[in-house]
């Protein structure tokens, strides 16, 4: 089988559609279906099936799927150990500003040890924006965030939202809900508004922003509550459950590592897999 098949085929089951798979391999998504319709001519089985908008393996595409992994890692491997390189262009690195504290150090440190004198260059921005750069190519690996039990990328942990707050902070004492949030793509965003209208609370946005060290200010100033990742939470901030009432819960959401399908020569599926689970002992051992 075609390896470009193999990696379009893999491209469309890590991020879930031709679209998206398109932009990442610098292809249209015309070529994609052709290729996937080709990849299909070549096994005899159809590999994927429509539900609603989203796109599912059959079982003969979950089948191919293993094997497909296997067959791109032996050829990216085979091509690195050709190339043994020592100097390579840098590498540009996105994460979501709040989880930057705790990922970029072990990353960047994991990338250094495998590519002794491998610039980076990092970027922070929100989940959205990530996806928008790595698909254009002006990111080679990004940390983003997904709904948990999708396929998409290589997973680093499972987080959940909490509710944050100042020491002393009486929430009791307010008329409404008086709120701080991140940008409106963020899910907590989303789901804490939803929450507290399930509930018939009166709340109120006093801002919203990108930037969670202005979120987190506001916060340590009492002039309202955010919510949060928890393993962002600040030693000097608090996690009140409920804050005296009850508060809407939040959901869970999965921190995953992708890689752009066509960018940077060292970025390969088997070095994604093998960082992710580098990290991911990490955090165990910690």
């Amino acid at each position: 089988m075609d390896t470009d098949l193999l990696r379009s085929f893999v491209a469309v089951v890590d991020t879930g559609s031709f679209t998206r798979a398109a932009k990442q391999i610098f292809r249209t998504q015309s070529a994609i279906s052709m290729q996937i319709k080709r990849l299909e001519e070549q096994c005899g089985r159809v590999l994927f099936i429509r539900n609603g908008r989203s796109l599912e393996l059959t079982e003969e595409g979950r089948s191919l799927l293993g094997y497909a992994r296997q067959i791109l890692q032996l050829h990216d491997e085979a091509l690195t150990g050709l190339r043994q390189r020592r100097s390579y262009k840098p590498l540009r690195l996105g994460c979501p500003e709040d989880y930057s504290r705790q990922l970029l150090p072990d990353l960047i440190i994991m990338l250094r040890q495998r590519f002794p004198g491998l610039q980076l260059e990092v970027s922070a921005s929100p989940t959205p924006v990530l996806r928008q750069l790595l698909d254009s190519g002006e990111l080679d690996i990004a940390v983003v965030t997904r709904q948990p039990g999708g396929d998409e990328g290589y997973s680093l942990f499972q987080d959940r939202g909490v509710w944050l707050a100042a020491p002393g902070f009486n929430l009791q004492q307010c008329g409404s809900v008086p709120l701080v949030l991140y940008d409106y793509e963020c899910k907590f965003h989303s789901a804490a508004r939803d929450g507290l209208e399930k509930q018939g609370r009166d709340y109120e946005v006093l801002c919203t922003s990108s930037h969670p060290a202005l979120l987190l200010e506001l916060v340590r100033r009492q002039q309202a509550v955010t919510v949060v990742a928890s393993c962002t939470v600040p030693d000097d901030l608090e996690v009140i459950e409920g804050f005296g009432v009850e508060m809407p819960p939040l959901p869970v959401i999965d921190v995953v590592m992708l890689g752009s399908a066509e960018g940077h020569e060292l970025v390969t599926a088997q070095l994604l897999r093998e960082l992710a689970g580098q990290y991911r002992l990490s955090m165990k051992q910690s």
